[in-house]
């Protein structure tokens, strides 16, 4: 395990993608445009078998059930953050940990389940569950846009995966092996981390059944998924892993109660 930067990473052009596959293996990149492009047409449904996590799941939300959820999710927020205005200094980092909870649960038990079955594409970028398709990258900034964040989903997106996890945790740790990012995020159960590979962007969450894998996925079932990590071939398909976790990033927590704009890290 290591802790630092991956040399220079570098935002990847669509066209610029297998050229890029072959000479720069390990720069770490998100898998997106670099400025918002067309919708595309939604991928090709592909059948899951009834053992996958993600099928009993994979119909997305449609538009008034997902605006129900992040208005719950909104009013849970706001009253947070009165409670956190409201409060004593000393009670103020037990409240930031309570709303970094809370925020953590509601993207992995709410955000996230309305976006399984969306088409993954390498172009998409679509701000609605179901609708058209959606890239790795911007799979990871619109839900995080959608909980609460004050952040331009576009700009993190288009950012290699190492900005993007700089520019919302701390202690970011490196990793050559599957099996030790595994072991890794496993030792901190109930934290949600964002996961960076070779050429992919998403979440990691420990879970009491194993380490999931949540992200927009180029492997069959190309769509957005939840699914074990240790059996993901998208996770494997990687020469390095990058992980930062939101639990622990008081600051973070901070930002989502007071609406504070999110700076971007660009390289």
């Amino acid at each position: 395990m290591e802790n630092g930067s991956l040399g220079h990473p570098f935002n990847m052009h669509s066209h610029h993608f297998f050229r890029c596959l072959l000479l720069l293996p390990l720069l770490l990149l998100a898998c997106q445009e670099t400025s918002p492009p067309a919708l595309s047409q939604p991928a090709q449904a592909v059948s899951l078998p009834v053992s996958s996590p993600s099928a009993a799941s994979i119909t997305p939300c449609g538009a008034e059930a997902y605006a129900a959820v992040r208005q719950h999710i909104r009013e849970k927020r706001m009253a947070l953050a009165r409670q956190y205005q409201g409060a004593a200094a000393s009670s103020r980092n037990s409240l930031l940990a309570q709303a970094m909870d809370s925020l953590v649960h509601s993207l992995v038990e709410k955000i996230f389940p309305c976006w399984y079955g969306t088409p993954w594409t390498f172009e998409g970028h679509t701000d609605q569950p179901g609708e058209g398709s959606i890239a790795c990258g911007y799979f990871v900034s619109t839900t995080l846009k959608h909980i609460g964040f004050n952040l331009n989903r576009y700009r993190l997106a288009q950012q290699a995966a190492l900005p993007i996890i700089r520019s919302l945790t701390q202690n970011v740790q490196r990793f050559r092996s599957p099996q030790a990012c595994l072991d890794f995020v496993a030792a901190h159960p109930g934290e949600l981390f964002i996961l960076g590979q070779s050429y992919h962007v998403g979440f990691l969450y420990a879970a009491p059944e194993g380490v999931q894998f949540i992200h927009a996925g180029y492997f069959p079932p190309t769509r957005v998924c939840r699914e074990a990590a240790r059996t993901s071939d998208t996770f494997e398909q990687s020469e390095v892993w990058v992980v930062g976790s939101l639990n622990q990033h008081p600051e973070l927590a901070r930002k989502w109660l007071s609406g504070e704009k999110v700076s971007i890290i660009t390289p």
